[in-house]
């Protein structure tokens, strides 16, 4: 902003959530910087216009459930700019994510409680008045209490680094529930691993960030979407030159303790004042659990009545199960069942 003649253009999407919601922080920093800023909220007919064009969009089964405000925002930018800038490769590159801050103090719980006990921690949150919790700990600005115990649960019930990056990184860790057989093995994706053993765990888990989820997942959600809407979207964070620089710097100055991108922070104090830049990071989720109960309730109910079976191997009747138990407001499983939804979606639609 401070190069250019005229504002700059900034956009972000709003939630009703404010588990999600970062709108206000980003009309802040656009306030201090005097961008001429874009605030999107989406409304029912937003998110069903999206989800019925999910196969133009992304011609393959593609199922990261934050496409839907990657989409939006892309519809909302084409009016207004042919280019635009991103942030990604920022996470991956200098330690922004929870699993890299978080490792250690998985790996000491992990190392340091017996197997037997690891085994049974889940029948805590039997006992455990978790509403009480959930509703205390809220008051305290600490969200999702419950959701968070039980990752943490699963995380520390690993047996080496890849097991646990495998959870870190899987929407459900009882993924084979979901499969008639146990096929999955998850370790294939992790052949590139015994080409980075001299690298520390974190750096091993940005490692298989850069080269599969950045990929494979963020920038082809970025890509569809944008191309979609007829706009170029650039990752200054991707420059060639700034990767191979960024592998010459020390970890510490990307993560110290529960602080990551360390480095981006320092600089970005010569730009912005503290408060804001030291926030809570919320990343580009949704929240896709209460979306599945509300506006897209009834056509997701619609795809699972015409599920048919498209392989032998998917479990159909416990997704029906898993469907039925979140429509109830007993689990929360928006995640997975997005992916199938997807999945599904996608199969019927090419069977058409």
């Amino acid at each position: 902003q401070k190069n250019s003649q005229t504002k700059i253009k900034t956009f972000t999407v709003g939630f009703t959530d404010k588990n999600f919601d970062e709108s206000s922080k980003a009309r802040l920093i656009s306030n201090y910087l005097g961008t001429d800023h874009h605030e999107f909220s989406f409304n029912d007919n937003d998110v069903l216009d999206f989800v019925d064009n999910l196969q133009s969009i992304y011609s393959e089964p593609f199922a990261d459930s934050s496409q839907i405000p990657t989409y939006l925002i892309s519809k909302l930018m084409h009016k207004e700019a042919k280019v635009i800038l991103s942030g990604d490769g920022g996470d991956e590159f200098y330690g922004g994510y929870n699993r890299y801050l978080y490792l250690n103090l998985i790996r000491f719980f992990s190392k340091n409680i017996p197997l037997k006990i690891k085994k049974n921690l889940n029948l805590i949150l039997k006992f455990l008045p978790v509403n009480i919790l959930n509703k205390y700990l809220a008051s305290l600005n600490i969200k999702n209490f419950e959701n968070k115990l039980t990752k943490f649960i699963s995380f520390i019930d690993t047996d080496n680094d890849i097991d646990l990056y495998d959870k870190m990184t899987s929407l459900n860790s009882r993924f084979n529930y979901f499969f008639t057989n146990k096929i999955i093995n998850k370790k294939n994706f992790f052949e590139k691993k015994e080409s980075i053993e001299e690298l520390n765990s974190k750096e091993n888990f940005m490692y298989l960030d850069q080269v599969g989820y950045l990929p494979d997942d963020v920038l082809c959600k970025v890509d569809r979407a944008t191309m979609y809407n007829s706009i170029e979207s650039r990752a200054p964070f991707l420059d060639h030159k700034l990767v191979e620089h960024s592998w010459r710097i020390p970890i510490e100055y990307k993560i110290k303790g529960n602080n990551g991108k360390l480095i981006v922070k320092d600089i970005l104090r010569d730009y912005l004042p503290n408060n804001l830049i030291s926030r809570s990071k919320s990343g580009f989720a949704i929240p896709i659990d209460s979306l599945l109960r509300t506006k897209l309730k009834y056509w997701a109910d619609e795809v699972f009545k015409n599920m048919t079976k498209i392989n032998d191997e998917i479990n159909y009747e416990n997704i029906r199960i898993t469907w039925q138990k979140h429509k109830d407001n007993k689990i929360n499983a928006g995640g997975v069942l997005w992916s199938v939804l997807v999945l599904q979606n996608w199969f019927n639609q090419n069977q058409k």
